[in-house]
């Protein structure tokens, strides 16, 4: 009787469960809004304008293409320029995020920090101002 009684509710478990979709969705869409202290010294100030299609992340980093991936609440984004690159991991948790960013400026080295952002708004539009085509404004930081 004491198993039948458990198989019942595990089995009303898993209804609510599946009515109530099973959990809680993450999505890393929206315009993300943050800043680093890099191991350099400096303070790097970010835009991330992302959109999240069922785990595959397209949009910007600053001005820059991005591209990359979402693995439940872990997310991994990449940007290239003629001149360098940016590598964001981490993880997302609701409306913050926090990780690392990687910045490599060819010919330069890189440098990293900790990154922690803010979902500041739920859509992404993914044209606006930042970084521009290059990274040469990041050159400074590698010093």
């Amino acid at each position: 009787m004491k198993s039948l009684r458990l198989l019942f509710l595990g089995s009303v478990t898993a209804l609510v469960l599946a009515a109530c979709g099973g959990g809680v969705t993450v999505s890393a869409t929206g315009t993300w809004q943050g800043s680093s202290t890099l191991d350099s010294g400096d303070t790097v100030n970010i835009t991330a304008k992302l959109n999240d299609n069922n785990g595959s992340i397209t949009g910007t980093i600053g001005s820059l293409p991005a591209t990359g991936s979402r693995n439940g609440n872990n997310l991994s984004l990449n940007a290239t320029a003629s001149d360098g690159s940016i590598q964001i991991t981490g993880t997302i948790n609701g409306n913050s995020f926090s990780g690392t960013i990687t910045v490599t400026l060819t010919g330069q080295g890189s440098a990293s920090g900790q990154l922690t952002m803010t979902r500041t708004s739920s859509s992404a539009s993914v044209s606006g101002s930042g970084f521009g085509g290059s990274l040469k404004d990041l050159g400074r930081l590698l010093e």
